[in-house]
């Protein structure tokens, strides 16, 4: 199972990638320096075979960070109704998940 949130972790910055693309070429590169260092985790995750877990738990658990931000700042989000929300609960149960594995 933390292989899967390992190997998936990549979709998180994709999909708010295509969200802000298919709003506008502005809205993309408006929003592409904060999914960055996401992307380039989830790169890492994808190189690496075996991957520490308490880095692991820390990316989703900054994701969640990065939601409520964005849920609370961006007035008009480009992503479907309650799509912040749903990632929110979905990053919170995935590093519970790691944290329950690692001890």
């Amino acid at each position: 199972m933390i292989k899967f949130f390992k190997n998936t972790y990549i979709f998180l910055p994709i999909i708010y990638f295509i969200g802000a693309a298919l709003d506008s070429g502005e809205t993309f590169w408006r929003d592409i320096p904060y999914g960055l260092p996401f992307l380039a985790l989830g790169i890492y995750f994808l190189w690496v075979d075996k991957v520490n877990y308490l880095l692991l738990l820390m990316a989703y658990l900054c994701h969640v960070v990065f939601d409520l931000v964005y849920f609370l700042l961006v007035e008009q989000s480009y992503m479907i109704p309650l799509y912040e929300e749903i990632c929110i609960v979905y990053d919170l149960v995935v590093a519970l998940i790691i944290f329950k594995k690692k001890n």
